[in-house]
């Protein structure tokens, strides 16, 4: 996103912002802030799309289970939602005095918000379960 007031223009990104905490000693809220808005989403995702088309190729690995157990576990680390109402609010706060462009990473976390929603509320979470189990039974039921 880049804001323009007076003349000047600064554009920020959030792993901008992440790095600009960490060279201000601000260790801890630079690590939570990465990882909360960008690491744990899209690995949110990448664990749930590893399950999805590994049991709708019917394959099967014990490692299967840990994924979506983790995939459960690191839901409440993700806030792409808490972020984008965050920008959200400070864009309507700053329109009256600057300008305000999006850019492509606006749109792309955008995106990664809309598809981390769709993935979500669409996924069947006892089926994938009863899935998972019902493969590992088969799997322990051939060896």
């Amino acid at each position: 996103m880049t804001l323009s007031m007076s003349g000047f223009a600064q554009q920020q990104s959030l792993i901008e912002g992440a790095r600009v905490l960490l060279q201000e000693h601000y260790y801890l809220v630079a690590i939570l802030t990465f990882l909360s808005s960008m690491l744990v989403p899209l690995l949110r995702l990448l664990l749930l799309f590893i399950v999805t088309f590994s049991l709708s190729v019917d394959y099967f690995h014990k490692s299967l289970l840990w994924f979506f157990r983790l995939y459960h576990h690191i839901e409440e680390w993700g806030m792409l939602d808490v972020y984008m109402l965050g920008i959200i609010v400070s864009v309507v706060k700053l329109l009256s005095m600057a300008e305000i462009e999006a850019g492509f990473g606006l749109w792309a976390y955008a995106g990664l918000l809309v598809a981390s929603i769709l993935a979500t509320s669409s996924i069947n979470h006892h089926e994938v379960w009863a899935l998972l189990l019902k493969k590992k039974d088969q799997q322990e039921g051939c060896s």
